[in-house]
Protein backbone atom coordinates (compact mmCIF):
# COMPACT_ATOMS: atom_id res chain seq x y z
CA UNK A 1 0.00 0.00 0.00
CA UNK A 2 2.83 2.02 1.19
CA UNK A 3 4.08 1.77 -2.59
CA UNK A 4 1.61 2.61 -4.07
CA UNK A 5 0.87 5.83 -2.70
CA UNK A 6 4.39 6.62 -3.05
CA UNK A 7 4.14 6.36 -6.84
CA UNK A 8 0.65 8.31 -7.00
CA UNK A 9 2.55 11.04 -5.23
CA UNK A 10 5.23 11.16 -7.74
CA UNK A 11 3.33 11.11 -10.43
CA UNK A 12 1.02 13.64 -9.18
CA UNK A 13 4.20 15.79 -8.74
CA UNK A 14 5.31 14.62 -12.07
CA UNK A 15 2.50 15.83 -13.91
CA UNK A 16 2.23 18.83 -11.43
CA UNK A 17 5.87 19.75 -12.72
CA UNK A 18 5.17 19.45 -16.22
CA UNK A 19 1.91 21.46 -16.14
CA UNK A 20 3.25 24.28 -14.30
CA UNK A 21 6.43 24.23 -16.61
CA UNK A 22 3.87 24.89 -19.66
CA UNK A 23 1.98 27.38 -18.09
CA UNK A 24 4.80 29.49 -18.21
CA UNK A 25 5.49 29.03 -21.50
CA UNK A 26 6.08 32.60 -22.27
CA UNK A 27 3.50 32.95 -25.07
CA UNK A 28 2.44 36.33 -27.05
CA UNK A 29 -0.49 38.21 -25.00
CA UNK A 30 -2.76 39.59 -27.63
CA UNK A 31 -5.14 42.68 -26.97
CA UNK A 32 -8.70 42.89 -28.54
CA UNK A 33 -8.80 42.08 -31.95
CA UNK A 34 -10.48 45.08 -33.20
CA UNK A 35 -12.34 44.02 -36.59
CA UNK A 36 -13.60 46.35 -39.36
CA UNK A 37 -15.74 44.22 -42.28
CA UNK A 38 -16.18 45.36 -45.85
CA UNK A 39 -18.08 44.68 -48.45
CA UNK A 40 -16.04 43.17 -51.54
CA UNK A 41 -17.39 45.08 -54.53
CA UNK A 42 -17.68 43.10 -58.17
CA UNK A 43 -15.94 46.29 -59.83
CA UNK A 44 -12.52 45.89 -57.91
CA UNK A 45 -10.00 44.05 -60.03
CA UNK A 46 -8.01 43.44 -56.90
CA UNK A 47 -11.16 41.45 -55.34
CA UNK A 48 -9.28 37.67 -55.08
CA UNK A 49 -6.32 39.00 -53.10
CA UNK A 50 -5.29 41.68 -50.72
CA UNK A 51 -4.96 44.96 -52.08
CA UNK A 52 -5.36 48.10 -49.61
CA UNK A 53 -8.52 49.10 -51.90
CA UNK A 54 -10.23 46.65 -50.36
CA UNK A 55 -10.03 48.75 -47.00
CA UNK A 56 -12.22 51.86 -48.99
CA UNK A 57 -14.41 49.81 -49.69
CA UNK A 58 -17.99 49.95 -47.58
CA UNK A 59 -18.07 48.88 -44.67
CA UNK A 60 -20.87 46.45 -43.16
CA UNK A 61 -20.15 46.31 -39.51
CA UNK A 62 -16.88 46.62 -36.80
CA UNK A 63 -16.48 44.55 -33.93
CA UNK A 64 -14.35 42.97 -31.23
CA UNK A 65 -13.22 39.54 -30.60
CA UNK A 66 -10.89 38.06 -27.43
CA UNK A 67 -9.32 35.51 -30.09
CA UNK A 68 -9.65 34.78 -33.82
CA UNK A 69 -11.03 31.21 -34.03
CA UNK A 70 -13.71 30.62 -36.94
CA UNK A 71 -13.33 26.77 -38.05
CA UNK A 72 -14.16 25.53 -41.12
CA UNK A 73 -18.36 26.27 -41.49
CA UNK A 74 -20.35 25.33 -43.96
CA UNK A 75 -21.66 28.64 -45.06
CA UNK A 76 -25.48 28.06 -44.40
CA UNK A 77 -24.71 29.77 -41.47
CA UNK A 78 -23.75 33.44 -41.11
CA UNK A 79 -19.99 34.72 -40.79
CA UNK A 80 -20.46 35.43 -37.22
CA UNK A 81 -20.82 39.74 -36.42
CA UNK A 82 -20.85 40.26 -40.54
CA UNK A 83 -23.87 38.82 -41.01
CA UNK A 84 -23.42 37.90 -44.56
CA UNK A 85 -22.05 34.39 -46.01
CA UNK A 86 -19.60 35.21 -48.50
CA UNK A 87 -18.14 38.41 -50.28
CA UNK A 88 -16.65 40.27 -47.82
CA UNK A 89 -13.75 40.89 -46.16
CA UNK A 90 -12.45 41.30 -42.31
CA UNK A 91 -9.22 43.63 -41.41
CA UNK A 92 -8.60 42.73 -37.80
CA UNK A 93 -6.12 45.04 -35.63
CA UNK A 94 -4.34 44.19 -32.04
CA UNK A 95 -1.52 44.85 -30.17
CA UNK A 96 0.51 42.17 -29.25
CA UNK A 97 3.07 42.17 -26.48
CA UNK A 98 6.30 39.49 -26.09
CA UNK A 99 8.42 39.37 -22.40
CA UNK A 100 11.16 37.04 -23.58
CA UNK A 101 13.40 37.19 -26.74
CA UNK A 102 13.21 34.03 -28.56
CA UNK A 103 11.77 32.70 -31.65
CA UNK A 104 7.83 32.71 -31.61
CA UNK A 105 5.71 30.45 -34.19
CA UNK A 106 2.76 31.80 -35.83
CA UNK A 107 -0.48 30.10 -37.86
CA UNK A 108 -3.09 31.36 -40.15
CA UNK A 109 -5.61 28.38 -40.84
CA UNK A 110 -8.51 30.29 -43.51
CA UNK A 111 -11.21 29.35 -46.15
CA UNK A 112 -10.75 32.51 -48.82
CA UNK A 113 -6.97 34.09 -48.33
CA UNK A 114 -5.66 35.56 -45.07
CA UNK A 115 -1.91 37.59 -44.34
CA UNK A 116 -0.54 38.45 -40.98
CA UNK A 117 1.52 41.44 -40.77
CA UNK A 118 3.63 42.71 -37.05
CA UNK A 119 4.32 46.04 -37.62
CA UNK A 120 5.11 46.28 -41.22
CA UNK A 121 6.37 43.18 -41.53
CA UNK A 122 4.09 40.37 -43.91
CA UNK A 123 4.76 37.51 -41.54
CA UNK A 124 2.37 35.04 -42.66
CA UNK A 125 0.94 34.80 -46.36
CA UNK A 126 -2.30 32.49 -46.98
CA UNK A 127 -3.96 34.82 -49.39
CA UNK A 128 -5.85 34.13 -52.70
CA UNK A 129 -8.90 31.51 -53.37
CA UNK A 130 -8.71 28.44 -51.63
CA UNK A 131 -10.27 25.90 -49.43
CA UNK A 132 -9.10 25.89 -45.33
CA UNK A 133 -5.73 25.67 -46.10
CA UNK A 134 -2.99 25.93 -43.04
CA UNK A 135 0.22 28.23 -43.35
CA UNK A 136 2.81 28.61 -40.41
CA UNK A 137 6.03 30.25 -39.77
CA UNK A 138 8.52 31.44 -37.46
CA UNK A 139 10.09 34.68 -36.44
CA UNK A 140 12.62 35.70 -34.02
CA UNK A 141 11.55 38.70 -31.17
CA UNK A 142 12.70 40.93 -28.74
CA UNK A 143 10.53 42.11 -26.00
CA UNK A 144 8.57 44.88 -26.60
CA UNK A 145 4.85 45.58 -28.03
CA UNK A 146 4.09 45.23 -31.56
CA UNK A 147 1.20 46.41 -33.31
CA UNK A 148 -0.37 43.47 -35.52
CA UNK A 149 -2.75 43.13 -38.27
CA UNK A 150 -4.68 40.20 -40.03
CA UNK A 151 -6.67 40.26 -43.26
CA UNK A 152 -8.99 38.01 -44.07
CA UNK A 153 -11.62 37.48 -47.19
CA UNK A 154 -13.95 34.97 -47.80
CA UNK A 155 -15.04 35.49 -51.66
CA UNK A 156 -17.16 32.20 -52.90
CA UNK A 157 -19.46 29.78 -51.54
CA UNK A 158 -20.07 27.09 -49.47
CA UNK A 159 -17.46 27.34 -46.63
CA UNK A 160 -15.50 29.99 -44.49
CA UNK A 161 -13.21 30.33 -41.56
CA UNK A 162 -10.34 31.77 -40.20
CA UNK A 163 -8.28 30.64 -37.18
CA UNK A 164 -4.99 32.13 -35.88
CA UNK A 165 -2.05 31.58 -33.28
CA UNK A 166 0.79 32.29 -31.90
CA UNK A 167 2.83 30.96 -29.75
CA UNK A 168 6.72 30.64 -27.98
CA UNK A 169 8.73 28.36 -30.25
CA UNK A 170 12.80 28.04 -28.28
CA UNK A 171 14.81 30.35 -27.28
CA UNK A 172 18.20 32.07 -30.13
CA UNK A 173 21.08 29.92 -30.70
CA UNK A 174 24.24 31.54 -30.37
CA UNK A 175 24.45 32.13 -33.78
CA UNK A 176 20.94 33.70 -34.37
CA UNK A 177 20.23 36.95 -33.98
CA UNK A 178 16.96 39.21 -34.20
CA UNK A 179 16.10 41.79 -37.29
CA UNK A 180 14.22 44.30 -35.92
CA UNK A 181 10.63 44.71 -37.00
CA UNK A 182 9.86 48.41 -38.38
CA UNK A 183 7.08 49.77 -36.43
CA UNK A 184 7.55 53.67 -37.34
CA UNK A 185 5.89 54.98 -40.14
CA UNK A 186 8.39 56.26 -43.03
CA UNK A 187 8.79 59.17 -45.01
CA UNK A 188 6.81 59.71 -47.99
CA UNK A 189 8.74 60.83 -50.92
CA UNK A 190 8.33 62.09 -54.19
CA UNK A 191 10.26 61.77 -57.64
CA UNK A 192 9.99 63.75 -60.13
CA UNK A 193 10.90 62.94 -63.75
CA UNK A 194 11.42 66.13 -66.88
CA UNK A 195 10.68 65.95 -70.13
CA UNK A 196 14.18 65.68 -71.21
CA UNK A 197 14.35 62.17 -69.82
CA UNK A 198 10.99 60.71 -70.43
CA UNK A 199 11.48 62.06 -74.46
CA UNK A 200 7.60 63.24 -74.52
CA UNK A 201 7.49 64.14 -78.17
CA UNK A 202 5.65 66.87 -79.11
CA UNK A 203 1.92 66.01 -79.01
CA UNK A 204 2.76 62.26 -77.84
CA UNK A 205 2.47 60.34 -74.60
CA UNK A 206 4.67 57.54 -76.13
CA UNK A 207 8.25 56.82 -73.93
CA UNK A 208 11.11 55.22 -76.65
CA UNK A 209 13.41 53.39 -75.62
CA UNK A 210 15.77 55.13 -73.55
CA UNK A 211 13.26 56.77 -71.50
CA UNK A 212 12.23 53.00 -70.82
CA UNK A 213 15.81 52.17 -69.35
CA UNK A 214 15.61 55.47 -66.98
CA UNK A 215 11.85 53.55 -65.59
CA UNK A 216 13.87 50.50 -65.01
CA UNK A 217 16.16 52.19 -62.35
CA UNK A 218 13.36 54.43 -61.17
CA UNK A 219 11.16 51.06 -60.57
CA UNK A 220 14.43 49.18 -58.81
CA UNK A 221 14.44 52.34 -56.90
CA UNK A 222 11.07 51.91 -55.77
CA UNK A 223 11.24 47.98 -55.36
CA UNK A 224 14.13 48.71 -52.72
CA UNK A 225 11.34 50.49 -50.39
CA UNK A 226 9.43 48.56 -48.16
CA UNK A 227 5.62 49.19 -46.99
CA UNK A 228 4.54 51.27 -49.65
CA UNK A 229 1.00 51.79 -50.08
CA UNK A 230 0.47 54.57 -52.69
CA UNK A 231 2.19 55.22 -55.81
CA UNK A 232 0.54 58.97 -56.94
CA UNK A 233 1.34 59.74 -60.72
CA UNK A 234 0.71 62.78 -62.11
CA UNK A 235 1.45 64.33 -65.44
CA UNK A 236 2.02 68.20 -65.74
CA UNK A 237 2.68 70.71 -68.82
CA UNK A 238 3.73 74.31 -69.89
CA UNK A 239 1.11 76.62 -70.78
CA UNK A 240 1.19 76.21 -74.62
CA UNK A 241 -2.24 74.91 -75.91
CA UNK A 242 -5.58 75.68 -74.06
CA UNK A 243 -6.39 73.93 -70.34
CA UNK A 244 -8.41 71.15 -71.78
CA UNK A 245 -5.57 70.04 -74.45
CA UNK A 246 -3.14 69.97 -71.88
CA UNK A 247 -5.43 68.04 -68.69
CA UNK A 248 -6.00 65.37 -71.19
CA UNK A 249 -2.33 65.21 -72.62
CA UNK A 250 -1.01 65.62 -68.89
CA UNK A 251 -3.14 62.56 -67.98
CA UNK A 252 -2.13 60.21 -70.94
CA UNK A 253 1.28 60.92 -69.73
CA UNK A 254 0.42 59.86 -66.20
CA UNK A 255 -1.00 56.70 -67.46
CA UNK A 256 2.11 55.45 -69.48
CA UNK A 257 3.88 56.24 -66.83
CA UNK A 258 1.51 53.98 -64.49
CA UNK A 259 1.56 51.26 -67.03
CA UNK A 260 5.53 51.17 -67.69
CA UNK A 261 5.74 50.74 -64.29
CA UNK A 262 3.27 48.33 -63.48
CA UNK A 263 5.21 46.27 -65.85
CA UNK A 264 8.03 46.45 -63.35
CA UNK A 265 6.63 46.47 -60.21
CA UNK A 266 4.23 43.47 -59.61
CA UNK A 267 3.45 44.12 -55.64
CA UNK A 268 -0.63 43.68 -55.51
CA UNK A 269 -0.45 45.68 -52.43
CA UNK A 270 0.77 49.46 -54.08
CA UNK A 271 -2.38 51.02 -54.92
CA UNK A 272 -1.85 53.71 -57.65
CA UNK A 273 -3.62 56.95 -58.28
CA UNK A 274 -3.40 59.38 -61.64
CA UNK A 275 -3.78 62.82 -61.97
CA UNK A 276 -3.71 64.78 -65.24
CA UNK A 277 -2.91 68.04 -64.05
CA UNK A 278 -1.97 70.19 -67.26
CA UNK A 279 -0.55 73.19 -66.62
CA UNK A 280 -2.14 74.58 -63.27
CA UNK A 281 1.19 73.37 -61.05
CA UNK A 282 3.97 74.73 -62.80
CA UNK A 283 7.68 74.71 -61.25
CA UNK A 284 8.77 77.99 -62.85
CA UNK A 285 7.21 81.05 -64.33
CA UNK A 286 6.60 79.99 -67.84
CA UNK A 287 7.93 82.79 -69.28
CA UNK A 288 10.73 81.11 -71.33
CA UNK A 289 11.53 77.91 -73.28
CA UNK A 290 14.36 76.37 -70.32
CA UNK A 291 10.92 77.30 -67.70
CA UNK A 292 8.62 75.63 -70.14
CA UNK A 293 10.89 72.77 -70.51
CA UNK A 294 11.43 71.96 -66.60
CA UNK A 295 7.30 72.83 -66.25
CA UNK A 296 6.74 69.62 -68.74
CA UNK A 297 7.43 66.45 -66.63
CA UNK A 298 5.59 63.59 -64.32
CA UNK A 299 6.19 63.18 -60.33
CA UNK A 300 5.53 60.42 -58.69
CA UNK A 301 4.88 60.68 -55.28
CA UNK A 302 5.83 57.65 -53.04
CA UNK A 303 3.24 57.12 -49.88
CA UNK A 304 3.89 54.80 -47.07
CA UNK A 305 1.68 53.16 -45.31
CA UNK A 306 0.57 55.03 -42.37
CA UNK A 307 0.77 58.03 -44.06
CA UNK A 308 -2.17 57.93 -46.35
CA UNK A 309 -4.54 60.17 -44.98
Amino acid sequence: MKTHVIQLVTLFLFYNISFTTAQKKPNPAFDTFKATAYKLTKTKKFELKYHPSHEDQPVISEFEWKEINIPETDDKELFPDVGMRYGFSVVFKSNMKIKKEGIYKFSLNSDDGSILWIGKKAVLLNDGIHQMKYVEDSIALTPGSYPIKIWYFQKFPDRFGIQFNGSYYRDLQEDESVTPIETHVAKNFKLVIPNQILNFEHDSYQVNADAKIFLDSIANKILTVSNISILKISGHTDNTGNDIYNSELSMKRALTIQNELLKRIKDPMIKYEIMGLGESRPLHPNDSDENRRKNRRVEIEVIMQGNNK
